[in-house]
């Protein structure tokens, strides 16, 4: 997987039932639109796909990393 096709951590707004939103003073908070709960810290399953998703994109980054330094050593 490349690090294109990985979405931005930061950039995620919804996940499943839950979305960020903003309060009117401003803090963030998050909204199950199923159940209708706010709470103020994410969701354990949320913070769990973040997690995974990190995961992956350190593992892309290593493993294009290895086929630099292996591409490189061809050639000396």
């Amino acid at each position: 997987m490349s690090l294109e096709l990985l979405i931005s951590l930061k950039e995620i707004k919804e996940f499943g039932s839950w979305s960020e939103q903003t309060s009117s003073s401003g803090r963030k908070y998050f909204y199950n639109r199923d159940t209708e709960v706010s709470q103020w810290e994410k969701p354990k399953e949320w913070r769990e796909y973040e997690q995974r998703l990190a995961e992956q994109e350190r593992l892309a980054a290593e493993q294009e990393r290895l086929q630099q330094q292996d591409f490189s050593c061809t050639f000396k």
